[in-house]
């Protein structure tokens, strides 16, 4: 069967060819804010995020991507799943989706999922004039200590603009 190839453009000047519609994330882009302690590897379907120290302590260790601005898709319904595989038991993945500003700054959080596969969403609400650009967080743990060279892997991330298939 063949796709009808569509082409997207994202915030940043790089395309990213997709089928139906979708694919929204382009995992070759670096994340707009990061947490300190880790590193972002491109896989072949996601991203790697691996921690470069220790902590005994809880801590938070994400990505922020800013993808493409909303204005244009108000009452629109934004989809992601993805699965995540982690190193570490202690480890806490999530990913979220939502809005921020053109520097990733006045983040909003619409929908989060803590478990691998499960597609979270979320409806585009009227913009203030900041917040108007799709954000999404990839957490490598929420609020767990880590060892050196832990890491989580985010593979096969689907974002859809409404779009329920979801494979």
């Amino acid at each position: 069967v063949e796709d009808e190839i569509n082409t997207i453009i994202v915030d940043g000047k790089s395309t990213q060819a997709t089928r139906s519609g979708k694919n929204l994330f382009n995992k070759s882009i670096t994340p707009i804010i990061a947490s300190s302690g880790q590193t972002f590897t491109e896989l072949g379907t996601g991203i790697k995020i691996s921690c470069t120290k220790s902590s005994s302590t809880n801590v938070v260790r994400y990505g922020i991507y800013k993808l493409i601005d909303l204005t244009n898709y108000v009452g629109k319904v934004v989809r992601i799943k993805c699965e995540f595989y982690k190193s570490n038991e202690n480890l806490a993945p999530r990913y979220c989706i939502g809005l921020c500003d053109v520097d990733g700054d006045n983040r909003k959080q619409k929908s989060v999922s803590i478990t691998s596969g499960k597609t979270v969403s979320f409806t585009v609400p009227t913009l203030d004039s900041t917040s108007i650009y799709l954000c999404v967080w990839l957490y490598c743990t929420y609020n767990s200590p880590i060892e050196k060279g832990d890491y989580v892997d985010f593979t096969d991330i689907i974002i859809t603009m409404d779009n329920s298939d979801m494979t």
